[in-house]
């Protein structure tokens, strides 16, 4: 929970900002609109605890990861030193699985200047997901993925977070929504799995288990590399909250796509 009550916040004798009060539950989603120079990125960054001279009062989790519309990176530090500075439990191994993740794992040591812009935002999103997690929370994988898309998460026990394994079945090949059932809980932050697995060659009902992730809380992550050379990927649709595919799949560049919702963007 995030409580927020400003009663007044002054550049000089100019208020800029307040009174504005406020709560945010955890899941939920709140947009502050408004005209340039009315304090929304002001309020951010009370809310962030990076700007404290402010009358009121802000009430807000030991653990936050904030995502501005610029990086925000600081420009003299190096990629790998941007990401442990406001990480300072991350060790350089994690620091550098983090940047793997989001595409940027050959750039750790280069500085903010060297990256495009689209990598800067990367760098800003690998920042806060490293952030997003605690310790003891669970991810859920299959056994019917190809290691890429599993391996990454089943590394992060290694930093004492719980992998629990979705089986699938060894006669069949299917993995049955029923048994993930059993594995959700109010510790599970994410589920991932394959659309089409390129092990058995199943196709999995992204519908059916989505929802399923969604009515206990937890976020979807779908691997659609195998699936998206065979079909149109309608992720509006089909509903999950990232969804990565490799682009010379579809006889275009090597590179990797993912496509996430806006409702787990903001919260990063």
């Amino acid at each position: 929970m995030i409580r927020i009550d400003v009663t007044s916040k002054h550049y000089g004798e100019s208020q800029v900002l307040g009174p504005i009060a406020f709560e945010i539950a955890k899941g939920e989603t709140v947009a502050v609109l408004g005209p340039s120079g009315i304090g929304k990125s002001t309020l951010l960054r009370i809310v962030a605890g990076i700007d404290t001279r402010f009358e009121g009062t802000v009430q807000r989790p030991e653990r936050m990861a904030i995502v501005f519309q610029e990086p925000t990176l600081l420009p003299w530090r190096s990629v790998i030193q941007n990401l442990t500075l406001v990480h300072p439990d991350l060790s350089r191994d994690a620091a550098r699985e983090m940047l793997a993740k989001v595409g940027i794992g050959d750039k750790a040591d280069l500085f903010p200047g060297q990256l495009s812009l689209g990598q800067q935002r990367r760098l800003a999103l690998a920042r806060a997901f490293a952030g997003f997690m605690e310790k003891g929370e669970a991810i859920i994988v299959t056994n019917q993925d190809h290691e890429a898309n599993s391996g990454p998460w089943r590394r992060l026990a290694e930093e004492g977070f719980e992998i629990r394994e979705w089986k699938m079945n060894p006669e069949t090949g299917h993995l049955d929504p029923d048994d993930l059932d059993d594995l959700l809980d109010e510790k599970v932050r994410l589920v991932c799995f394959p659309h089409c697995s390129n092990v058995v060659g199943e196709e999995n009902p992204v519908v059916e288990i989505t929802a399923r992730a969604h009515a206990a809380g937890a976020f979807v992550c779908v691997d659609g590399v195998s699936y998206a050379p065979h079909g149109f990927c309608n992720v509006g649709m089909m509903g999950p909250d990232i969804y990565l595919f490799s682009a010379y799949k579809t006889y275009g560049p090597h590179q990797g796509i993912m496509v996430m919702r806006r409702e787990l963007a903001r919260q990063l």
